[in-house]
């Protein structure tokens, strides 16, 4: 009986585990594409900046 319970508490950790671990890799995309987005921004500008000055 107890070596049932053992494995589930096992499963159980082993499960929240990951979650976190699914949870620190979704927060790290989330900065990456927060990072990308702002650079993204920055270029917009500077390229809307540049075209009046080639014309």
């Amino acid at each position: 009986m107890n070596t049932e319970l053992d494995q589930i508490k096992s499963k159980s950790q082993g499960r929240d585990a990951k979650q976190v671990e699914i949870g620190g890799s979704i927060a790290e995309l989330e900065m990456t594409q927060n990072a990308l987005a702002e650079q993204l921004q920055r270029l917009e500008s500077k390229l809307a900046a540049a075209k009046p000055a080639q014309l």
